[in-house]
């Protein structure tokens, strides 16, 4: 409950400090344009003099317009106040994100200054892996180059993380290695249960039928921890639920684009 209760109220503060950076934007916006002279019908009988017609522009409007006119305008402008916490710089970098199509070099290179300086937050650092407002900017090379995520290792994923050490004393540093151990003679190496020893050849399995690629260990990080212990028939997609970490956690991975583009169609019949 008090893990909850400490989301909900970092959560209220975001919200706040994000409305307060876009009233405080628009409002400067706003005050950047004309006066906006209300439009005069002519008088007519029975009517008093100066009421404005039905095409006059209304707050809503005026606010509307102010809004495309921030959004032309340079984020960091002479007028433009400064962000001052990191919800406020993670703000502006979604600004220059979406501001451009496609997105640009040098919005894609302020976008990435800003990150910097947002993701002291874990919740903000977190996040901007799968915020729709920053889909175009992890299609850029800076995204994987500043906040991208070196391929794992097979020991790095559990559960052959526990047993790292003993599996390269070993040599048992590959899935084949795993696999053609005796259970019982695994059990004894790694000094666990008969059980334990199956479930991690069982995983081994697994990798074993995973395409040899850079990143086939992140997806079978994923796999082991939506537990999904056997790749479904051809055709057959996983779950959405698996689907969508397994999009989330290639994207964010640091590969090369052929790496990318060879890993993604091999997961491409299970993705859906």
């Amino acid at each position: 409950m008090e893990r909850a209760a400490g989301r909900e109220d970092a959560l209220v503060v975001r919200l706040q400090d994000a409305v307060e950076s876009l009233y405080r934007q628009a409002e400067a916006a706003a005050r950047a344009l004309e006066p906006v002279a209300p439009q005069r019908v002519p008088t007519a009988p029975g009517t008093e003099p100066g009421e404005p017609s039905e095409t006059a522009e209304t707050p809503r409007e005026r606010l509307r317009r102010a809004y495309r006119a921030a959004l032309a305008r340079d984020p960091e402008g002479a007028d433009a106040p400064s962000p001052t916490t990191p919800t406020g710089e993670y703000n502006l970098a979604c600004t220059y994100a979406v501001r451009t199509t496609p997105l640009g070099a040098a919005d894609a290179l302020r976008t990435t200054d800003h990150l910097r300086r947002a993701v002291v937050l874990a919740d903000l650092r977190a996040w901007l892996h799968d915020d729709p407002m920053l889909a175009a900017y992890r299609e850029r090379p800076e995204y994987a180059a500043e906040f991208g995520q070196d391929p794992l290792d097979l020991l790095a994923v559990a559960p052959f993380a526990r047993y790292a050490p003993a599996l390269r004393a070993w040599g048992l540093t590959t899935e084949q290695r795993i696999v053609a151990a005796p259970p019982p003679d695994l059990a004894a190496l790694l000094g666990t249960t008969p059980e334990e020893a199956a479930r991690v050849r069982a995983a081994a399995h697994l990798a074993a039928d995973l395409p040899a690629l850079p990143g086939r260990c992140d997806v079978l990080d994923v796999l082991l921890a939506h537990d999904v212990g056997a790749l479904p028939p051809a055709g057959q997609g996983l779950p959405d639920d698996v689907a969508g970490a397994l999009r989330s956690r290639v994207g964010r991975l640091r590969l090369t684009p052929s790496e990318r583009d060879r890993l993604c169609a091999a997961l491409a019949g299970w993705l859906g």
